[in-house]
């Protein structure tokens, strides 16, 4: 299991992200949960989810948002969850804040997905693909400045199978 904290300092929330969950991680996370304040009840709700190999968002007191994602089987999955889950947090802290634009409840949706890319929660997301004796795929984040050279004699992009021999980054 792996945590990251994502501070929303213009509204004073902060989101703890808890992400390649295992349903044998429900101990841990709760206790991580119990340690940070979270309430009983939520702590409950949450453990379920995760029990069931699912993900879950809930807000906590003082301003806390809680994100738990499991180990993933496809990276649509993955973005179509973290999508959907980071929905539920900005229209909790919305409700909360009492915001009813649609314009602030974008601008928080964007600040939350880059911090999902910008401190790594993205890269070290694991995905699991059932179809490929279960090996491990991470995301590498790399620069806009990074020339990526992939180097490979399989590919197959209309149902994504690619299989790389050589990836390099260049990162000047």
């Amino acid at each position: 299991m792996n945590s990251s904290v994502i501070q929303i300092p213009i509204f004073d929330w902060t989101v703890n992200v808890m992400y390649n969950l295992d349903p044998k991680d429900v101990d841990e996370c709760s206790q991580n949960l119990l340690e940070n304040g979270a309430p009983a009840d939520l702590i409950l709700d949450l453990s379920r989810n995760v029990t069931a190999g699912g993900s879950s968002t809930v807000t906590g007191p003082n301003n806390q948002i809680y994100m738990i994602f499991p180990k993933f089987h496809s990276l649509s999955s993955m973005f179509k969850v973290i999508s959907h889950e980071i929905a539920h947090a900005v229209t909790n802290i919305c409700e909360h804040q009492g915001i009813h634009d649609s314009e602030t409840f974008s601008y928080i949706m964007g600040f939350i997905s880059s911090a999902f890319y910008e401190i790594g929660i993205i890269s070290k997301m694991i995905v699991v693909d059932d179809n490929t004796r279960n090996e491990a795929l991470m995301l590498i984040p790399i620069k806009e400045s990074d020339k990526v050279i992939v180097t490979s004699n399989d590919a197959l992009i209309g149902d994504v199978r690619v299989t790389a021999s050589k990836v390099s980054i260049d990162n000047d």
